[in-house]
Parts: C-alpha cells; structure tokens; sequence
C-alpha cells in the first residue's frame, strides 16, 4: 500500500465551500479505489470551522466516510507556535 498526499491552497473561500471541496475530493478518490484516512491541516478558524461542519470535536476527532460513514477519517490539526 502506498501513501498519496493532496494538498489544497484556498484564499478567501467559506468553511461550507472549503468542506464541499474536501468532500467532493474524498468521494472522487473513493470512486478510484483509493480510501481516505485521515485529513491534516494547520489549526486557522476557518478550518476549525470546516471541521466543524463535519461534526468533529475535541472529544471526536473524526467523521464518517462520506460512501461508508461506518469508516472513519481523522482530523488533524498542526498548530505551530512561535
């Protein structure tokens, strides 16, 4: 099994369009046969807020696969302090 990375770079896009787009990305590579595990990001408002929309929080950090919601992807935040 190999491991495959996406990144997206957004400017100035909601949290409901910024979740869409990961959503709409996790269901395209579960069509090709590939299964998300897990989603990080650094830890800005907006993607707390995407989170959010997922249902995670502190005490569940993860929500159902979209085809499969008995699967789960983890969040992950990177929080980087200075």
């Amino acid at each position: 099994m190999e491991d495959a990375s996406c990144l997206f770079f957004t400017n100035h896009v909601s949290s409901e369009i910024q979740t869409n787009l990961v959503l709409d990305c996790i269901q395209h590579l579960y069509t090709a046969d590939i299964t998300v595990r897990a989603v990080t990001c650094d830890g800005t408002e907006l993607n707390i807020s995407m989170f959010k929309h997922q249902g995670v929080e502190t005490d569940k950090p993860y929500f159902g696969h979209p085809p499969n919601l008995e699967a789960k992807i983890c969040m992950f935040f990177m929080f980087v302090t200075c």
